[in-house]
């Protein structure tokens, strides 16, 4: 997470948090779901975790969140999102 400074948490859930970040040298906005390692591999998602970030990178809509890419640390998988200010969809209709 060396690159990005979180300011804001916009949720939790079981797997993980959505956080919202700025990117420090571009001065980027975007939303960040950070999963936990440990529980993805618990629960046998590895192969479901990678397909859906396979699918979501291939997505371009209007009304879908853009995937920018994702990383990794020792604890965490990250993936990058599109900043919405709302920080869920159920919570802009």
């Amino acid at each position: 997470m060396g690159d990005f400074t979180i300011f804001k948490t916009l949720g939790q859930g079981t797997f993980g948090d959505v956080l919202a970040a700025i990117h420090r040298q571009s001065g980027f906005i975007c939303t960040i779901k950070r999963y936990k390692k440990e529980i993805i591999k618990s629960h046998e998602l590895q192969d479901k975790f990678i397909h859906d970030i396979k699918v979501q990178m291939k997505m371009s809509h209007p009304h879908i969140v853009k995937l920018y890419g994702f990383f990794d640390d020792v604890v965490y998988f990250y993936m990058v999102f599109e900043y919405m200010e709302s920080g869920s969809l159920v919570k802009t209709i």
